[in-house]
């Protein structure tokens, strides 16, 4: 074993590059003593008589080049590194990583083209000597029976892995191949617009295509290798299914959109390279969803966060479903939002544990499992990675008295049945719709370049919801409807083996007889081949709603995307459906609004037994906030113009003293049917919990070790706490944004033309903040008059007692007819720079936009902006978000205040500088943290919550108040003498700023008069 003392030796010797030998001995000892590698398996000075050289180090399938000194020698290392991995591929047929060394740099390459191409890199650091291990563990190819725990997983198939590089690069190689495919390219158009089901946004790329084609190999290698002791047959039997279908297990695999690669010569090959890595695991010792940080880490990593996804811990899921599931072997156990399949392990090993228990025989027990649990998700990988977690957690009752087949019971669907058959949906090229009596699917146009152009118009595939809604009826029929059609037979073979074997109605065969005909037609196009697996898919949610088929008990983790997220047509959606069911909060709270509270009653109204239970992980705001108080009121309107009532009992809280979890603080909110007329009450209490967890993924053992609980109140809603006079005087800035069509930079001119010219030349001014799509605008470049160029302040202007600088932006207010002006106004009036900036700013807005506001109605969103006219001559700003407030007296009357800020005008300086002395305190800042949200890092969003404190009026008569306003002057002037460059980060300048304020001997005493002032100040 490496102990901690030897291995901190060992990385801080390496970190001085000690020469070719030291580095040699310490790599053996890294080897041998801290990744357990039998020494008989290192081979060193190997020869490789065909490039007439040899190996410094070789294990399995990683080849070392150990160097002096990388800065200098590394165009040698890797010329070496090429010729030997040649050489070593050539002879065995296998893939080799090279690594070259220093000792205190370490590169990874792979072979490609003849040439290495670098992959990964880790340069040691003698303060962190513990991570040279990770790294090198999931860069070495030769660990054989790994167990498969998260970190492990993470390592060897996470974003910044090896494989997952080499894997990527592979796939990107043969997607530049199929993409001339057409039925690749229906592929990957299927996908990207489920995705946009799935999230309410357009995010789709080839990038996040290579990505989710990857997770689906490595989730069905998985699955693969932990049931069977053999080989696949063949990357095609693997990716779709039928391999499993020969061991008796369906519902596991499909052809899905991830199978084009077999379309091209070499995508055989990475799947099973794939496959190969994956066997090096003992996937049968899976205690937990252990896929579940690969599919985090890949998984649009760089949108989860506004997407709304927070993954559920193994330990939270394996308590909740305790919790809820009080007979597991009888009650049946939906999770409409199951990821990766975390709840559903649990559940599964619950009634295992159960039937063991209970004496019952492993068949039954399984069959029970299968029977009585069911997940569902419209994200199409997470679903393939739910049923690998399901056959995982199935695995302890695989024996002799297995039934001869099964299902596996995950779906993909949309939960929400959010469905609606109509034109405007086909208008928008929608997968699928449905309406009370027929479910529909859009398969989309195809256009085909070669050899000639070639347009296939959208076809509507049309099935009785009747028939879809039950599976026993439905998956046979579809498969016949498939297998006649490949045989080429006509519809009325169809007919008649419907007449034959089901009681359809005459309406509900001819549908289905013309659906016949379309599928044909599309098999003579070749767009037949995925058809089936999306049809059979979407079809699910209608079956799971049926009476036979509702739940005892609905769990799981809906997704919290929140409505500023939403693509514009998702929006519409859900501001109708929450209206209608009496849970739209609306104007300045819509923004605040999220699907997670939708979610937990329409799902419940679909999948949930009359007497059946509901436990879900929410956001902590659900429990007190303006924007669920609908949903806190336990009432859910019904189409039928019946209602839904839901009893609350109750809930766990995480807050921000349960470390690492969730990005913000959350609840395990439960509930039951409520039948009374009167809506149910909320209950008193609260279960909250606190303790630092050793890592997020922690196993139950250390949470039930680290967490503790305790009862408390039911937190307060902050909208019902007595407010300052303030709170009414205080606005949001206005809705500048998008910044590339607003903010600008003075362009690059002559310094030979004179510099007061009634028109300046303007540029959009770009930021690496800029979020699509309006980071992918071409920034305006134009002349505008100079009266309709403004000094913005944005948050980031904003310090304690002073402003930092001002932003420019295009403002087209028409001081005379004090109205907002279009392009076309402001060619009417005689400004035609200004109306060409606008007509160009408009034009990319109507491209873009994401709403129904034109261009004007969005910078005067809520009348935000014109509010702001006159410009009053002194007001107060503070910042809306982060922890820390910063609040200053602004005398600029020509400054637009952005929505980044709250301002007031105030009619005197003294009164300025008292609100100053409050908003930028230590001891407000304490208080208010009680009303803010909770991220990652702690408090943030101020909003007006300052003023839910006890801020009276100012009162030049008070002793006390006056002397506040003298003490913000004595700061004003403080900060003024603080310098920093001009470019300086506003969050550096803040810093400075307040340290500085810090040290002031009178710092004290405005601590001390604000805390009296909050104490005994009146409500006005």
């Amino acid at each position: 074993m490496l102990g901690s003392e030897e291995l901190d030796s060992i990385v801080a010797e390496l970190a001085s590059r000690p020469g070719h030998e030291k580095v040699r001995a310490h790599l053996h000892r890294l080897l041998v003593g801290g990744m357990k590698v039998d020494s008989r398996y290192i081979g060193f000075e190997e020869p490789v008589p065909v490039v007439r050289g040899r190996i410094d180090a070789l294990l399995g399938w990683t080849v070392f080049e150990l160097k002096s000194d990388l800065r200098a020698e590394r165009n040698k290392a890797e010329e070496g590194l090429c010729r030997y991995l040649q050489a070593c591929t050539n002879d065995s047929g296998d893939d080799y990583v090279g690594i070259a060394t220093d000792g205190a740099d370490f590169i990874a390459y792979f072979l490609r083209a003849d040439a290495v191409v670098e992959v990964a890199s880790y340069r040691v650091d003698p303060l962190n000597p513990r991570g040279l291990l990770p790294w090198l563990q999931g860069t070495i190819s030769c660990r054989e029976g790994l167990v498969p725990d998260q970190v492990t997983i993470r390592g060897e198939f996470g974003r910044g892995s090896l494989a997952a590089h080499r894997a990527l690069t592979a796939l990107g190689d043969e997607w530049a191949i199929a993409i001339a495919r057409s039925e690749a390219r229906l592929k990957r158009e299927l996908w990207e617009q489920l995705l946009g089901i799935a999230y309410g946004a357009e995010i789709g790329s080839d990038h996040l295509f290579m990505q989710h084609t990857y997770l689906a190999v490595v989730a069905k290698a998985v699955v693969w290798s932990a049931i069977a002791d053999s080989a696949p047959p063949n990357a095609a039997a693997l990716l779709r299914g039928d391999a499993f279908v020969k061991l008796g297990i369906t519902g596991q695999a499909d052809a899905d959109f991830f199978d084009w690669m077999l379309l091209t010569d070499g995508g055989s090959e990475v799947v099973m390279r794939i496959w190969r890595q994956v066997t090096r695991f003992r996937w049968r010792q899976a205690q937990g969803d252990v896929l579940k940080p690969v599919y985090e880490g890949l998984i649009d990593p760089d949108t989860r966060h506004d997407l709304g996804e927070y993954y559920t811990p193994d330990w939270l899921a394996r308590r909740m479903v305790d919790e809820a599931v009080r007979q597991p072997l009888v009650q049946r156990i939906v999770d409409p939002s199951c990821g990766s399949g975390t709840f559903l392990f649990h559940a599964v090993r619950r009634v295992l544990t159960e039937a063991k228990a209970a004496g019952w025989p492993s068949g039954a027990a399984l069959r029970t499992a299968l029977e009585n649990i069911a997940g569902i998700d419209v994200h199409p990988v997470a679903v393939i990675f739910a049923r690998v977690t399901f056959v995982l957690a199935l695995l302890p009752a695989f024996d002799d008295d297995c039934p001869d087949a099964i299902t596996i019971p995950v779906y993909m669907g949309d939960a929400l049945q959010w469905n609606v058959a109509n034109e405007r949906a086909r208008d928008r090229r929608e997968i699928l719709s449905a309406d009370a009596e027929t479910m529909e699917i859009l398969v989309p146009e195809l256009v085909i370049a070669e050899p000639r152009p070639t347009r296939y118009p959208p076809v509507v595939l049309k099935f009785p919801s009747k028939v879809a809604a039950n599976a026993q009826s439905f998956d046979p029929t579809l498969a016949m409807m498939m297998r006649l059609s490949e045989q080429r037979k006509p519809a009325m073979a169809l007919d008649a083996w419907m007449r034959r074997n089901f009681d359809f109605d005459d309406q509900a065969r001819e549908v289905l007889c013309a659906t016949y005909d379309l599928l044909g037609q599309l098999r003579d196009e070749g767009r037949d081949h995925v058809w089936a697996y999306v049809v059979r898919n979407v079809a699910t949610p209608l079956w799971l709603a049926s009476e036979g088929q509702k739940a005892d008990v609905l769990l799981g983790n809906p997704p919290w995307l929140a409505f500023r997220y939403m693509a514009g047509e998702f929006q519409e959606r859900f501001r109708r459906e929450t209206d209608r069911a009496g849970l739209w909060a609306g104007g300045k709270l819509s923004t605040h609004q999220d699907l997670s509270g939708y979610f937990f009653l329409r799902s419940s109204q679909l999948y949930l037994k009359p007497q059946g239970r509901v436990a879900m992980v929410m956001p902590y705001a659900c429990l007190s906030r303006q924007a669920f108080a609908g949903f806190r009121s336990g009432e859910f309107a019904l189409a039928s113009g019946n209602k839904l009532r839901v009893r609350y009992s109750e809930p766990w809280v995480f807050g921000p003293d349960v470390r690492p979890l969730f990005p913000v603080p959350s609840c395990v909110l439960f509930a039951e049917w409520h039948h009374g007329s009167e809506p149910a009450v909320l209950p008193q209490t609260v279960r909250t919990h606190a303790g630092v967890l050793p890592r997020r993924d922690a196993d139950a053992d250390e949470a039930d070790a680290h967490l503790t609980d305790r009862v408390e109140p039911w937190p307060q809603d902050p909208a019902n706490t007595p407010v300052s006079y303030y709170r009414r005087r205080f606005r949001q800035g206005a809705t500048l944004v998008p910044r590339r069509l607003v903010l600008v930079e003075h362009a690059q001119i002559s310094a030979a033309l004179p510099t007061r010219l009634p028109a300046t030349c303007l540029r959009s001014r770009t930021s690496n903040l800029d979020k699509a799509p309006w980071n992918q605008v071409e920034p305006l470049e134009q002349v505008v008059e100079r009266d309709f160029v403004q000094p913005v302040l944005l948050g980031e202007s904003v310090l304690p007692y002073r402003v930092l600088r001002t932003a420019l932006g295009v403002v087209p207010w028409n001081s005379e007819t004090e109205r907002l002006m279009d392009s076309t106004a402001a060619s009417e009036n005689g400004y035609p720079n200004l109306s060409d900036w606008l007509a160009s700013a408009e034009a990319n807005w109507e491209q873009h936009k994401r709403s129904e506001l034109s261009f004007q109605e969005q910078l005067d969103f809520y009348g935000k902006l014109t509010r702001q006219y006159p410009i009053a001559p002194i007001r107060v700003v503070y910042t809306k978000a982060g922890s820390l407030p910063a609040a200053c007296v602004v005398r600029d009357q020509h400054a637009i205040i952005d929505h980044k800020l709250y301002w007031a005008p105030v009619g005197a300086e003294e009164e300025g500088r008292y609100l100053c002395a409050v908003l930028n305190s230590e001891a407000l800042r304490a208080r208010l943290a009680q009303y803010q949200s909770q991220g990652l890092w702690g408090a943030r969003d101020i909003d007006k919550y300052p003023f839910n404190l006890a801020v009276p009026r100012f009162n030049p008569r008070k002793k006390q108040h006056r002397r506040l306003a003298e003490l913000a002057q004595m700061a004003e002037n403080a900060a003024e003498s603080v310098s920093f460059g001009h470019d300086v980060h506003y969050s550096k300048a803040r810093r400075l700023v307040r340290d500085s304020l810090a040290m002031q001997a009178w710092s004290d005493e405005i601590e001390t008069l604000v805390v009296t002032l909050l104490d005994t100040g009146q409500h006005q």
